[in-house]
């Protein structure tokens, strides 16, 4: 064979072999994004209305194996299969620096031992995080900052703030990095939302609410309710002998938001997770049945497949959503 009928034979192959590996690697890297310009589209993409399209919280940041928890690189994972919420955790250090860890120690998602709030950032910076089986990842533990940074036109965060962590330091670093469009605080108390709607009067709030008094509350509070979604508790899923099940789920709580135009996120952690895992009509029934608005999940791939069924053919919610 010679040189030229050579390449006339196998420069196609060459070329289409490199054609569907350019494929592969543009579908591995796709990402679904929660698009927001500014904190006006992120109010009008929290206004519920008849045809909102359901969404996942990754609870965490989404962890599964190899992908610890509060770290960019399992976010990003997360994205690379569909559009989400990342719900993770703000910590801070003994020299006031703010990380993303849930835990008050280092032990369990770390190769670290001690306190959080015992130590500096210089202590933390080359620790490496676990995953939820223990396994050892060259990961590390990410900055507050370096996290507002990577959500900028990605997706909206909703911040679990934990006890001890100063609000005004929070508040400090979303101004400057300029990210108040894409967080949420969550508070578990008027009392916490306030104090945070005094600091920065833009912000987004998810508040918990257990009764129609908590709702009342909330109104009278002063705060633009259009600022705020609203988690309604950890639902409960109990198998009955007959092989039926039940879900525990505020039904009257979650009308009474929707009527007020507010998101309404739904707890799923422990019995519906390990549940919904096996089938994903139990996901499904929380969003049609109850109206449940937003699924704050450790399962969230399975629950998007419940978000698929549930959502609407047509929405204005939709031109937020990009991949």
């Amino acid at each position: 064979m010679t040189k030229r009928t050579f390449y006339k034979a196998y420069l196609p192959v060459v070329y289409l072999t490199a054609v569907l590996w350019l494929g592969v690697l543009t579908q591995a890297s796709a990402q679904h994004y929660i698009k927001i310009k500014n904190t006006k589209h992120l109010y009008r993409f929290f206004e519920r209305t008849p045809d909102r399209i359901p969404m996942i919280s990754a609870h965490r940041g989404g962890p599964t194996k190899g992908y610890p928890e509060n770290c960019i690189a399992t976010f990003e994972q997360v994205l690379r299969k569909h559009p989400a919420l990342i719900e993770c955790d703000v910590r801070q250090t003994r020299d006031n620096r703010l990380v993303m860890m849930h835990d008050r120690t280092l032990n369990r998602t770390t190769n670290g031992e001690g306190r959080v709030s015992e130590k500096t950032w210089a202590d933390l910076k080359n620790l490496r995080l676990k995953d939820n089986a223990g396994n050892l990842t060259s990961y590390k533990i990410p900055t507050f900052k370096e996290v507002l940074e990577w959500t900028k036109g990605k997706t909206i965060l909703t911040l679990d703030i934990k006890r001890g962590v100063s609000a005004k330091l929070v508040v400090d670093a979303i101004r400057e990095t300029r990210s108040q469009s894409y967080v949420a605080i969550i508070v578990y108390n008027l009392k916490d939302a306030l104090k945070f709607h005094k600091l920065a009067p833009k912000l987004m709030l998810s508040v918990s609410v257990r009764n129609e008094a908590d709702v009342d509350a909330l109104k009278k509070s002063g705060i633009p309710l259009r600022q705020v979604m609203c988690f309604a508790g950890v639902g409960r899923y109990e198998k009955k002998e007959s092989g039926e099940y039940r879900l525990k789920i505020k039904r009257g709580l979650i009308a009474m938001l929707h009527k007020l135009k507010m998101y309404a996120t739904v707890g799923t952690m422990r019995s519906i997770d390990r549940a919904g895992k096996q089938n994903i009509k139990v996901f499904k029934k929380i969003l049609t049945d109850f109206g449940g608005d937003i699924l704050a999940t450790d399962e969230p791939e399975a629950a998007y497949e419940a978000v698929k069924l549930a959502s609407p053919a047509k929405s204005s919610k939709t031109k937020y959503f990009k991949k």
